[in-house]
């Protein structure tokens, strides 16, 4: 499968730090093409002129770069792919290949989004893959095809890209996959990142 990376072009500490030790690893097995989603920054014209009052031109681009990932996806003709922020970190003591490869083969038909993070501190209930109503975190997750069928390539301004996801999956009836243990962490929720969008 591929890798998209959601990623704000001025955090090029994260971009170093993800070239240097998470995405050799992602590639030594599963991941044959790593996709960085570069465009629409906060700073872009398109973001710049969405009307808005509730939240902020990070949060309006951390959207369009997930739905940009789902494009190329969709493009890319693959059965599965990886999104991950560019935030993301492995859990400590994870044995990440180990771990990988135990979610894809739990992976069954009815597993269509698979949040593979922790993101904000939350967990699933036991080990494994359990079904949710809604989502926990946008750090990490694993998508089949079947969702494109799900977004239909709609964009949406006014919530974020989480709870847009879960509203989507909520009107199909489709529940969230939680794999445990959690593969990766935010470093932005946990302290390691110091720096945030709204520094830039």
């Amino acid at each position: 499968m591929d890798c998209y990376i959601i990623h704000y072009t001025k955090n090029v500490n994260r971009k170093n730090y993800l070239e240097e030790n998470i995405i050799p690893k992602l590639k030594e097995k599963h991941v044959k093409n790593i996709i960085w989603i570069t465009e629409f920054d906060r700073e872009d014209p398109f973001i710049q002129n969405i009307p808005t009052t509730h939240t902020t031109s990070g949060n309006l681009s951390c959207n369009k770069k997930h739905y940009e990932a789902w494009r190329k996806f969709r493009e890319s003709g693959e059965d599965y792919c990886l999104i991950l922020e560019d935030d993301i970190l492995f859990e400590k003591g994870i044995d990440f290949t180990k771990e990988f490869e135990r979610v894809l083969s739990l992976l069954k038909p009815d597993d269509i989004v698979i949040t593979i993070g922790s993101g904000i501190q939350r967990h699933g209930k036991k080990k494994g893959i359990t079904k949710e109503n809604a989502g926990r975190c946008t750090d990490s997750y694993i998508l089949h095809k079947k969702y494109l069928d799900i977004c239909k390539d709609e964009e949406c301004y006014t919530l974020n890209i989480g709870h847009f996801m879960n509203t989507l999956l909520k009107d199909a009836k489709v529940l969230w996959s939680w794999y445990e243990p959690t593969i990766f962490c935010q470093g932005s929720q946990n302290g390691t990142y110091i720096t945030d969008i709204r520094d830039f």
